[in-house]
């Protein structure tokens, strides 16, 4: 070995790789990453000690409990990366050799792509290995280093396809009959089985008739529709046309076990509702309704909806539930124009643009509701007076209150807003005195001080694949770029991202998670970026405690705080992280927002007093995306 590969073998394991790369291998173990990157540098170390680390080709070997290989290849961008990557074998050929599919996985695939695709239409190799990783057949589940070494041993229904005419060349695969594959009356039925119950168009599927037993699980009894698997995905990402992940899925039938168990599947007319523990974009709780198939099918029922649940609470709805407010602009800038002076828009242009008011305004209401605090006077069985604090102030730092009286039209609303008022002013503001003792007290939000304050002696985990590979359209596009500068397949995707032509957005993301969802060099140079930005944003909390934000989710009822994430620049902050404390007293990073959003639930705890998250900074982040 040259003089550069005998330094590897003084240096200790966490020089030379990331604690990122085991996430492959950590995922085929079925054990916690953490604890086996110490695992890893215990062997290294012992192989070092003990003259057992072996040269092989340009790399270096060692072995590890259990039967596993290590091979330690050269990174040929150091500067990018560690200044290796890490390659393992578990009694075979070092990986990236692919595991040869067995039949059963063959007719599964088979059974998923025929039912979302149709024969002879080619399909983009992003998009069709996207479907296999929403269903669950992930490269390591698959047992191989790229999608496309999988597709290659399915060429008896699954032809490749290579367009020379792109640069760089685009593959596309071409879906064939295959009569032993297809699902047969009494076979073993699988979640990627059957295609959808036939029906005419515009038309539901037909019910089976018959009462049947509700199933313990969705595995092979219910089958998960397009359509709904699409609807859910928008809910839960704002994005349409892709499908959810793996892990989503996962959730969404876990939800339907507990509601089985507990006793909570709620019929109506012929249909099934349960809730799927999954919490759309709004904050509010995703439900589905499944219906039973027609008979002879793989499959006894179907998803036929997913959606919110309108016979339930919405965080934003409760406030239009209680009363009739008038003109919404009206009543927004009546109240933005009493309260102390601040921007509550983003942008500069339109004065009636009110989109953080609104918002603030609307789930206040809720958190009140949810704490009782919203008063209600009634007397002999009538409504005459309502008010609530809405946690503004005027410019004597006066509490603001809105004021409400009996609707004329109570079919529609209870009440019908009046004014907003200080206590004691002429009018309401006497009215106010005179009905309510207390008067009516502001929400609250901050139990216990580690709601307010980031504790740095705590571990930080971070859910590495939801705020990378789900949330990759949140990420900048700048910072894709830049990261993925060496990919030749990604090119065309980014370039389409950066044209920004019109529905075409969720498929290119689509494309890009499929992409990232390996664990590959690219997903691992990622996580080196974000997990660098993470350890500049604690620098900024050493500094100033300040830099946490604290902020609140309503329909969980849970406190965050967040967290800065400068991707590009250090002097820029691109997105916030969101963390939670958990029961174990680690901290646990949830997701990543847009700078927007991510100060629209700030501000519903306070005006964000803070270096690196205000409205002009999110106008701009925004302006940028």
């Amino acid at each position: 070995m040259d003089g550069e590969e005998m330094r590897w073998e003084d240096c200790p394991l966490e020089e030379l790789i990331g604690r990122e790369m085991v996430h492959s291998l950590a995922k085929r173990l079925q054990v916690e990453e953490g604890p086996l990157f110490e695992r890893l540098c215990a062997a290294y170390e012992g192989a070092r000690a003990g003259g057992t680390l072996r040269r092989e080709g340009e790399g270096l070997g060692f072995s590890l409990d259990g039967g596993v290989e290590i091979l330690l290849v050269k990174n040929s961008n150091p500067a990018r990366d560690r200044p290796c990557y890490l390659k393992y074998r578990i009694g075979g050929e070092l990986r990236p050799e692919a595991t040869a599919l067995s039949e059963e996985v063959r007719g599964e695939i088979y059974r998923l792509l025929t039912g979302l695709h149709p024969f002879g239409e080619p399909i983009a190799l992003a998009q069709a290995s996207s479907d296999l990783i929403a269903a669950g057949y992930t490269k390591a589940s698959l047992g191989v280093y790229k999608m496309k070494t999988a597709f290659e041993q399915l060429e008896e229904f699954a032809q490749l396809l290579t367009r020379e005419e792109f640069s760089p060349p685009v593959v596309e695969v071409v879906l064939r009959p295959c009569p032993r594959y297809e699902a047969t009356p009494g076979a073993p039925a699988t979640p990627a089985a059957p295609k959808e119950p036939a029906a005419a168009p515009g038309e539901t599927p037909p019910s089976g008739g018959g009462e049947r037993p509700l199933p313990e699980g969705m595995e092979g009894n219910i089958f998960l529709t397009k359509a709904a698997a699409q609807n859910a995905n928008y809910l839960l990402t704002g994005l349409r046309g892709g499908y959810l992940s793996h892990q989503q899925t996962a959730q969404l039938m876990e939800g339907y076990r507990a509601a089985y168990r507990g006793d909570r599947i709620e019929r109506r007319g012929d249909a099934w509702f349960f809730d799927t523990t999954l919490t759309g974009t709004t904050g509010e709780g995703v439900v589905a309704s499944f219906k039973e198939a027609s008979p002879g099918g793989s499959y006894g029922w179907y998803v036929n909806w997913v959606g919110y649940d309108r016979d339930n609470s919405r965080p934003g709805d409760e406030l239009g539930k209680f009363a009739y407010l008038g003109n919404m602009t009206e009543f927004l800038r009546t109240l933005a124009q009493m309260a102390l002076p601040e921007r509550w828009s983003f942008s500069r242009d339109n004065a009636d643009d009110y989109s953080i008011l609104v918002r603030y305004i609307k789930y206040t209401f809720y958190r009140l509701k949810q704490e009782g605090k919203v008063c209600i006077l009634e007397r002999e069985g009538r409504r005459e007076f309502a008010a609530f604090n809405t946690g503004l102030v005027d410019h004597t730092y006066e509490e603001i209150y809105a004021c409400f009286l009996p609707n004329a039209q109570p079919e529609k609303t209870p009440w019908a807003f009046d004014c907003f008022c200080t206590a004691g002013s002429r009018g309401a503001g006497k009215r106010l005195v005179d009905s309510f003792n207390p008067l009516p007290q502001a929400a609250s939000y901050f139990r216990r001080k580690e709601d307010l304050l980031y504790d740095l002696e705590r571990e930080l985990i971070l859910d590495r694949h939801h705020i990378i590979v789900d949330n990759v359209n949140r990420l900048p596009l700048d910072f894709l770029e830049e990261v993925l500068y060496d990919s030749g397949e990604m090119r065309p995707v980014l370039c389409g991202l950066r044209e920004g032509r019109p529905g075409e957005q969720k498929a290119l993301y689509d494309q890009l998670r499929a992409f990232l969802d390996s664990g590959d060099k690219h997903f691992r140079r990622i996580c080196s970026r974000v997990d660098e930005a993470v350890e500049l944003a604690k620098k900024r909390v050493r500094w100033n405690f300040k830099t946490a934000l604290p902020c609140f989710f309503p329909t969980r009822n849970v406190m965050s705080l967040m967290l800065p994430l400068a991707l590009l620049r250090d002097d820029r902050v691109d997105v916030a992280l969101v963390v939670e404390l958990t029961q174990s007293g680690n901290y646990q990073g949830q997701t990543i927002l847009p700078l927007r959003e991510a100060y629209i639930d700030a501000r519903l705890l306070c005006r964000p007093d803070s270096d690196w998250l205000d409205t002009s900074a999110a106008a701009a982040a925004g302006e940028e995306d």
